[in-house]
């Protein structure tokens, strides 16, 4: 098991705005934009029938389209519930399909108002039937978006049919319950939008081109694989069923997994950091944090530990002493001067060839089970 590459098994609101053609493209990333994407996501839900179709019904139709009017027809206007009774001839509003939608038609080729009535405005007649396409509803209904900017990250959504359009929104219902999630190798430089996944336990994010990670929605989170990017910290203080942490090869400085006390496999070899507290983590069985600047390492809290790597460190001292149950130990090219795994009896591959050492103890029968030492 001398590879360290092994892997152990385990396992807005963006709605029509009401102005035809609009669009906020996915190529201009600007700060304004995202603002304006925030605050309708907030704001705004599908076109409300009280504050914008019955004010113009109000205005511009009810003078004759009422109980007793000129024109009535059997077709009052005044409120919702007469709007979608029709009147003599039937049904005016056809909801999702304003075309054949008989009141649409005749504001829209002039007949209403009639006689010299002004028509309604282009803006008033594209309105109706907005608002018609939507459901012709009494009550807006919110249809929540989340933002992802990144068209990599987007993109890798839709091919996973969690999305449709590349437009820099996702369905917030669409992505809510998913519980797991590879966007692994597809060029992603923003993971904005990870948020909304709240019942994520599983999130592939690995051979990116991350720089930064917020999991910290993701609080049902028990496997991250963040590894291969170009990360320069990671917080994972709220990710505490975290079992799993793959976050090697990034530009990691430190890194805190004092909150996973679940974590039972740490990956978090060739990056940058100085110090590693593992004090916490008692269920970890396998650790590597080899290719980093650690100067010291205390595993002795560690006692479910199979497997150890921590080579090509600064490490000048090592206590394996209550790690009885390692079967691999790799602490190669360090500065070590004296080694004792007398109380590894469970040993079958140990590594400690380029470090400093005077004093190597392999008492009480280990050499019995070795099959591979250097």
């Amino acid at each position: 098991m001398a590879d360290e590459n092994f892997e152990f098994p385990e396992f807005f609101v963006y709605r029509h705005l009401g102005l035809v053609g609009c669009n906020i493209g996915h190529t201009m990333k600007t700060a304004s934009q995202l603002l304006l994407f925030i605050c309708l996501n907030i704001l705004i839900g599908q076109v409300d029938y009280q504050t914008q179709i019955q004010t113009i019904f109000n205005s511009n139709c009810t003078s004759c389209h009422v109980d007793g009017g000129a024109y009535y027809g059997g077709l009052d206007l005044s409120t919702y519930n007469n709007v979608m009774s029709g009147g003599n001839s039937g049904a005016v509003i056809v909801p999702n399909d304003h075309a054949n939608s008989y009141l649409w038609q005749r504001v829209n080729n002039g007949e209403m108002p009639p006689g010299n009535n002004p028509d309604l405005t282009a803006s008033q007649i594209d309105l109706i039937a907005l608002w018609i396409d939507e459901g012709a509803l009494e009550n807006p209904s919110i249809v929540q978006k989340t933002y992802v900017p990144d068209d990599n990250f987007e993109q890798a959504l839709i091919d996973a049919g969690y999305d449709d359009a590349l437009d820099d929104s996702v369905l917030t219902e669409n992505i809510r319950g998913v519980t797991s999630l590879d966007v692994g190798e597809k060029e992603i430089s923003d993971l904005t939008g990870i948020e909304a996944f709240t019942a994520l336990d599983v999130l592939y994010c690995d051979n990116n081109q991350l720089t930064s990670l917020d999991v910290s929605s993701n609080t049902a989170l028990t496997g991250l694989w963040c590894n291969s990017n170009s990360l320069t910290s990671l917080d994972v203080s709220t990710n505490t069923s975290l079992t799993s942490l793959r976050c090697y090869d990034n530009q990691l400085t430190s890194l805190d997994v004092s909150a996973n006390t679940a974590l039972t496999y740490l990956y978090c070899y060739t990056n940058q950091l100085a110090a590693l507290d593992v004090s916490a983590n008692t269920a970890l069985t396998l650790l590597t944090c080899s290719i980093n600047q650690l100067t010291a390492l205390d595993v002795s809290n560690n006692t479910a530990l199979t497997t150890l790597y921590c080579r090509s460190n600064q490490l000048t001292a090592l206590d394996v002493s209550a790690n009885t149950a390692l079967t691999s130990l790799n602490c190669r090219n360090n500065q070590l001067t004296s080694l004792d795994v007398s109380a590894n009896t469970a040993l079958t591959y140990l590594t400690c060839s380029i470090n400093q050492l005077t004093y190597l103890n392999m008492r009480n029968g280990v050499t019995d089970a070795l099959t591979t030492f250097d």
